[in-house]
């Protein structure tokens, strides 16, 4: 009799245990497709709603920000023929924005639309002159400014070159657009004769600057250094005069 209530038991446990596993993994099953509908439904917050960040972050975007005020009235002291002392007249430029994304100056903000640097890790290409220079100045440390190469400017048109076509951005796979464009005015019938005014700065380089639509790159990852011989350490820089380097911040940004 003991014998039989024992194997009755034993039965009864093993179906409890075969239950039990069933069970676990049809809940299992179920918090694996919840997992799953929540990163499909996931929806990234738009711009202006309100985001989880740490003091650690509030910190950081203030001491930016104070270094970059500091910088811009340091920089609007010095005379603007010496700003940019190692630019001959007319010399091309490219203009990138690096930093800055909210709570700018009211005076930066001006110069950033004016630049058409609306959106971080925008580039346009520029002359350098007294008017440029006295922009750039008052932006100098949101922005990030060189002399490009010409196989540079060729390489950055044709991978990342798009023109402005009313009012639209419009991919440059058509000679035709440039041709409607800009081929009464300025006889440029090509996207080649685009990166040639632009390379050599020539005399339509006005139209051509303002027909290519603000470049849009990529972000910095392997940002270059300058070592300080004093503090035996490397200080990341990517903002202001960057002269030939630019040619370095381009390529990584394509």
């Amino acid at each position: 009799m003991a014998d039989e209530d024992t194997l009755k038991a034993s039965r009864v446990a093993e179906t409890v245990l075969k239950k039990r596993k069933v069970q676990e993994r049809a809940q299992a099953a179920q918090k694996a497709e919840q997992i799953l509908a929540n990163q499909r439904n996931y929806k990234r917050p738009r711009k202006g709603e309100l985001r989880y960040k740490t003091a650690e972050a509030f910190i950081k975007d203030h001491r930016s920000k104070t270094k970059a005020v500091t910088r811009r009235r340091r920089n609007s002291k010095i005379p603007t023929d010496d700003y940019m002392r190692d630019a001959y007249n007319d010399q091309l430029m490219f203009v990138v924005r690096v930093r800055g994304m909210n709570a700018l100056e009211p005076k930066a903000k001006r110069a950033l639309k004016k630049l058409r640097l609306l959106d971080m890790n925008n580039g346009v290409f520029m002359k350098a002159d007294k008017a440029s220079a006295e922009l750039l100045r008052s932006v100098d440390p949101y922005v990030s400014f060189g002399y490009p190469s010409a196989s540079m400017v060729e390489e950055l048109i044709f991978k990342r070159g798009f023109g402005c076509v009313d009012k639209r951005r419009v991919a440059l796979n058509d000679n035709k657009l440039v041709e409607q464009a800009l081929g009464e005015k300025t006889g440029m019938i090509c996207v080649e004769d685009i990166v040639h005014q632009i390379a050599h700065v020539g005399d339509h380089f006005q139209e051509a600057a303002q027909f290519l639509w603000p470049f849009k790159l990529n972000s910095v990852k392997n940002k270059p250094t300058n070592e300080d011989p004093d503090k035996r350490r490397k200080t990341v820089k990517v903002f202001g005069n960057q002269k030939e380097k630019i040619n370095e911040i381009i390529q990584a940004m394509l």
